[in-house]
């Protein structure tokens, strides 16, 4: 039998604050943190969970909006994930004054979340609702770091050694992403990319893949705990899909900052709820702490 025996002080190298103003504070890297997405979307979203909201009415994206925000309230959620790419006025817009009008209009619904806010645009080529040029991408993410707590810039898009340099000198704290739908990456490329994100000056580095099997679970929880060990950045890393799941409750065991879970019924297969999540989370922090 193979006992697992974790150093809870050195679960994460480094710890990064996220938060600023009323939305309070929250610190990545010590006990790991959950994040839920927020859309506008009511019935759908994308990697994330939506509240119940009455079949066949009619919605208001930036009152749907605001509503999900004030519903996270009453879940044991650390973070909100304002999906930018699945709000409606978002989607619509074709120019980009038109696309940062809907970011300061959106803003105004989120701003008043109990909890800090990352703020995330994921585009069409990493599995998102929307197709950007390389320049709106870099000119919307530049907007949101004004306001939000953190903001997540995807670093296979053109452009984005630059913008990661450009954000350095706000406040945001910026996470670096990669995301495939499609497979996960063998282990020793999805440590290299983690790493990569690091020496690119990203606070945190995030990676998401689609697990099809238990040889992806392990390649991505494999990189991940590599990570813990040789990186100075919280690191997020999530196996996508039912046989991911684990990665999602797995927590600071494996060297996860964070994991997303959901507020009402899950979208996608592998996900759970925010209080399953807390459940989990604590159980195993509590059995580690032994």
């Amino acid at each position: 039998m193979v006992y697992l025996v974790v150093d809870m002080a050195q679960a994460s190298r480094r710890r990064v604050t996220i938060g600023r103003g009323p939305r309070g504070r929250r610190i990545m890297g010590e006990r790991a943190l959950i994040i839920v997405p927020v859309t506008g979307q009511p019935g759908t979203s994308a990697n994330g969970v939506i509240g119940e909201f009455p079949p066949g009415a009619e919605h208001d994206p930036l009152e749907d909006l605001a509503l999900e925000c004030a519903r996270v309230a009453s879940h044991p959620a650390d973070l909100i994930e304002w999906r930018v790419d699945m709000f409606a006025p978002f989607q619509r817009a074709r120019t980009l004054s038109a696309r940062l009008s809907a970011l300061e209009q959106g803003w105004t619904a989120v701003e008043s979340a109990s909890v800090p806010v990352l703020a995330t645009i994921r585009t069409s080529d990493e599995g998102g609702a929307v197709t950007l040029t390389s320049q709106e991408y870099r000119a919307c993410v530049k907007a949101l770091a004004q306001w939000a707590d953190a903001v997540d810039v995807q670093v296979g898009a053109e452009g984005a050694v630059e913008l990661l340099e450009e954000l350095a000198p706000t406040s945001a704290v910026v996470v670096a992403s990669n995301h495939d739908f499609a497979a996960t990456p063998p282990e020793d490329e999805v440590f290299g990319t983690l790493q990569q994100m690091q020496i690119l000056g990203a606070d945190i580095a995030k990676v998401a893949y689609a697990a099809r099997g238990p040889v992806d679970l392990l390649a991505v929880m494999n990189a991940q705990m590599r990570a813990k060990d040789a990186l100075d950045v919280p690191v997020i890393a999530i196996a996508m899909g039912i046989p991911g799941a684990m990665s999602r409750i797995a927590g600071m065991a494996v060297g996860s900052a964070a994991t997303f879970a959901t507020v009402g019924a899950a979208s996608a297969p592998g996900q759970f709820s925010a209080r399953q999540v807390r459940e989990a989370l604590d159980l195993m922090e509590a059995e580690l702490a032994h």
